[in-house]
């Protein structure tokens, strides 16, 4: 190689050297840029695969969206358009101005005979007034007794005035088609319907009573109205004692009214507790101190409650707020201290019935002799009426039976218990039995097994309206006794009594006002009772 030194002796490259370098370092340059230019070739797709990926993501989710908001909206229209056509069949039902009666000649010979396999009614239903059970009807106690009357008449005129501003009723089709009947085990067939001893001058070992119960004397109009058509209905043939306990005392003079309209039955009036206060002030420290919290922040005494009081009361599914004291007070008492009362220890029999059910026509059957017939615990109107949630039920069921019971069905007419795994607050549904009309066993439901379920149900509690009657009288039936607690329908009883605006509990037969129905109906279908019983309660 060619060299050349410079002025210091250092030896440098000559010209063809310093060309031979230049031109490799172009060369390495340029391998370097077609390097990273294949590199930017290799990683462009990748990074445009990646943002395709994200924009097809992005475009699912926007479909996804957009088909939940088009699918809401179209709920939206479908309920719109439904409440709308209801509305209009609403308005068009009620501007009919008459009543329509259809009945075949055929059908009107079968009311005479007493023969009803089916009646077809078509009504309209013109205001009334509703009672919900204890404390919901309005009206007092008259000082003057001579007044009484007309003042009852009044406010019932005034109620279904009322009514009537409020809301125009539809006009209501009453169908009755008896569905089929189950078999059951017939226990003694001597039994006959409407033809067993009176109980009025002596109690034997399978008498039964009729009880019911009311708050005091602001209720006595529906209880006068209930107790004639019972009386009409059924009690005139059977005379059995019947048993009225009241949280109110009770003048004489409406004792003597009331037991002249049941006569020749026994009628026996008792009060139910001890007093409000006393009741109140025999609780423990605990208990009671409790209670006045849950019934307002500014109580500390019983003399501030009364029973009208309105409480609130936390459990585990919710909260229940504005629960009077009195309504609460017979839903404790005929879950526990009905069954021990005194006055019902000669009898083994009871049937139960709201001072506001109302038959309708004479009874075809008897339900007490279907009870005994068939060796039954309890037989029961409908089922089934709301339910109890809860996590205390199942823990409550568990102390009192040593199972979990998370639920009840009715199969071909019995109460099934079921069993299960449900602590949760809202795991456990039990459906109920209708505590507005039914016969029960005293014997079964004051029996030891079962007073430990209505002391466990109970418990410390003090004015619950959770724990009431209607789960009271299911729990022990569907458990120890399902096959003999049955539904009268499936045992061919059709009472037809009326509660709330509807028959036997059932929504889809009737829906309506008793007292217009009353006015155009009864003295077709009741007319043992049309002329002899006042009736002015709708509800």
């Amino acid at each position: 190689m060619a060299t050349r030194r410079n002025n210091v002796g250092n030896i440098i490259p000559n010209d063809d050297v310093l060309l031979s370098n230049n031109k490799l370092s172009k060369a390495t340059i340029t391998n370097f840029s077609s390097s990273s230019s294949n590199k930017q070739d290799v990683d462009g797709p990748y990074s445009n695969s990646k943002q395709k990926n994200r924009h097809q993501q992005h475009q699912l989710i926007s479909h996804r969206l957009m088909t939940i908001v088009l699918i809401i909206f179209v709920m939206i229209t479908a309920v719109t358009t439904v409440s709308f056509i209801v509305k209009i069949e609403s308005n068009i039902a009620s501007t009919k101005e008459n009543t329509i009666l259809s009945l075949s000649s055929r059908t009107k010979q079968s009311l005479l005979n007493d023969t009803v396999p089916e009646i077809i009614v078509a009504l309209k239903v013109e205001g009334g007034i509703g009672i919900g059970g204890a404390g919901s009807i309005t009206g007092g106690n008259d000082d003057n007794k001579n007044n009484k009357d007309n003042n009852d008449k009044n406010q019932s005129n005034r109620n279904i005035n009322s009514a009537k501003t409020k809301e125009k009723p539809m006009e209501i089709y009453m169908t009755f088609d008896d569905p089929p009947i189950y078999e059951a085990p017939i226990i003694d067939q001597t039994i006959l319907d409407f033809d067993y001893p009176s109980t009025t001058n002596s109690i034997n070992n399978d008498a039964a009573v009729i009880v019911t119960k009311i708050q005091g004397p602001p209720h006595l109009r529906a209880l006068r109205q209930m107790l004639c058509l019972l009386t009409k209905a059924y009690n005139n043939r059977v005379q059995h004692d019947i048993i009225i306990f009241t949280s109110e005392l009770i003048e004489q003079s409406d004792i003597d009214e009331l037991q002249m309209i049941v006569s020749p039955a026994r009628l026996m009036v008792e009060i139910d507790n001890p007093g409000l206060q006393n009741m109140v002030d025999n609780l423990s420290d605990s208990q009671k101190k409790h209670l006045l919290e849950r019934c307002g922040t500014n109580i500390t005494s019983s003399s501030e409650l009364s029973w009208y009081t309105e409480c609130t009361e936390v459990r585990s599914y919710r909260t229940l707020k504005g629960e009077r004291i009195a309504y609460n007070w017979q839903a404790e008492f005929r879950a526990l201290w009905l069954w021990i009362h005194p006055l019902l220890k000669p009898y083994k029999y009871m049937m139960w019935m709201d001072s506001d059910v109302f038959c309708t026509r004479v009874w075809k059957q008897d339900p007490i002799a279907t009870m005994k017939r068939h060796d039954l615990v309890l037989l029961f109107d409908h089922f089934p009426q709301g339910a109890a949630q809860g996590s205390e039920f199942p823990a409550i069921t568990r102390e009192a039976f040593n199972r979990t019971i998370c639920g009840v069905d009715m199969v071909n007419g019995t109460l099934v218990a079921k069993d299960g795994r449900c602590f949760g607050k809202k795991k456990s549904r039990i459906k109920q039995v209708h505590g507005f009309f039914h016969i029960s066993n005293l014997d079964f439901y004051r029996s030891d097994a079962v007073m430990k379920w209505n002391r466990a149900l109970i418990g410390e509690s003090k004015f619950s309206r959770q724990f009431d009657d209607q789960i009271g009288i299911t729990i022990p039936a569907a458990v120890l006794a399902g096959n003999r607690s049955r539904d009268m329908r499936s045992l061919g009883v059709y009472t037809r009594v009326f509660h709330n605006y509807v028959i036997d509990g059932h929504m889809k037969d009737w829906r309506g006002y008793f007292v217009p129905w009353w006015e155009k109906n009864a003295n077709t279908t009741f007319p043992e009772a049309s002329q002899q019983c006042f009736v002015d309660i709708s509800g």
